[in-house]
């Protein structure tokens, strides 16, 4: 039976943390490739032509070795990519799995753009690994929030600015939305824990639209702001992103995410979210 999306991302976790403790890494950064070594695994790039390739693991005579698409030029990008393959090689189940019909090469897109469960599991091992919550919290309350704090981590961790600021959104105390879009569209997003519990069931799903007077939405207009990185800060309702949800103004900041093509948007307060409930009528 498959494991459901909150099991799988607990034994990832589990997973990361039982590797760094086995690796005595007890401070950032956490240098996947050199973990790699230390299990005599073969990490160095690797050129594919399949469309969305970052990384892949290959087994032959019960010895393997990661690679990295060669055209990645980002340091962080190659950490997260190699931390997803050693996810590959540590998660429960996922050799057996990948390698079941008597391939030697296994194909990854990673950070967070596959739907499968066990390339999502990955990279949550990747993410756990890279950014280990009792490392990652501890700093997230040092460098601030938004943009400028996520920037800050990202330098700590030598992780990209788009997996740190999922991990943020995964792990900030405060109410926080990390949004990836493309174009008028929304990819994914990610919501901070405390944002769930205001929020509901409210969510934003792939494929629906930006709001249309958002920042975001006037960045994504000139594709031109997305390839040279630039960014702006602004402010927006929580309402206008999420419907049905409290009118509270956030912060909105947003940076473009280069030859990757897309946006990332983090929707940040640091003050209380009040709940109207003054719809609900008690039974008398």
């Amino acid at each position: 039976m498959a494991l459901s999306p909150k099991l799988s991302q607990q034994e990832a976790e589990r997973c990361a943390r039982d590797l760094l403790d086995e690796m005595e890494i007890a401070a950032l950064p956490v240098l996947p490739i050199e973990i790699a070594k230390r299990k005599d695994i073969l990490v160095q790039p690797f050129r594919s032509d399949k469309p969305g390739f970052a990384g892949c693991l290959m087994m032959q005579d019960n010895r393997f070795g990661i690679g990295y698409a060669d055209h990645l030029d980002n340091e962080g990008f190659v950490n997260f990519t190699v931390g997803h393959e050693l996810g590959h090689y540590h998660l429960p189940g996922h050799v057996d799995f990948l390698f079941s019909d008597g391939q030697t090469v296994h194909y990854s897109a990673s950070a967070f753009t596959s739907s499968k469960p066990h390339e999502r599991q990955a990279d949550n091992f990747s993410a756990a690994l890279l950014m280990p919550e009792h490392l990652f919290v501890p700093a997230l309350r040092f460098s601030g929030p938004g943009l400028k704090g996520v920037k800050t981590i990202s330098g700590m961790c030598k992780t990209s600015l788009n997996a740190t600021a999922i991990r943020y959104g995964q792990l900030a105390e405060d109410p926080v939305a990390v949004v990836v879009s493309l174009g008028q569209d929304i990819d994914y997003a990610f919501v901070s824990p405390t944002l769930k519990e205001i929020l509901g069931p409210i969510f934003l799903r792939r494929g629906d639209p930006l709001p249309r007077g958002s920042a975001t939405a006037r960045f994504n207009r000139d594709i031109e702001n997305v390839l040279r990185s630039e960014n702006v800060e602004s402010t927006c309702c929580l309402s206008e992103w999420f419907e049905g949800a409290p009118v509270h103004e956030m912060n909105e900041d947003v940076i473009g995410l280069g030859k990757y093509g897309k946006t990332l948007t983090i929707l940040f307060t640091q003050d209380e979210i009040e709940v109207d409930d003054s719809g609900e009528e008690e039974e008398d």
